[in-house]
């Protein structure tokens, strides 16, 4: 069942979803599951190649500007990477 009319729900586009977010490393959201909320997340990958966890960010959609999710996506890599490194 969707929680908001953008919740992804056909298989085959969350899969393309997916893949897409293992190729680029960087999940985004925008009212998927709280409407006006955007979040960002990036996996964090252990020694053996599986994911540990991940580290993510929700803003108010209202605020998200294209800098602003450029900038948040470079410093959830840079602090995914370090825990990675750690």
């Amino acid at each position: 069942a969707a929680f908001t009319p953008q919740t992804i729900t056909d298989k085959a586009a969350l899969r393309r979803e997916i893949e897409s977010i293992r190729r680029d490393g960087l999940a985004r959201t925008e009212g998927e599951y709280t409407p006006g909320i955007v979040g960002l997340g990036h996996g964090v990958i252990g020694p053996d190649g599986g994911l540990l966890g991940a580290l993510s960010v929700a803003v108010p959609a209202a605020r998200m500007t294209a800098a602003l999710e450029e900038r948040t996506g470079a410093l959830l890599r840079r602090a995914a990477e370090a825990l990675e490194r750690a």
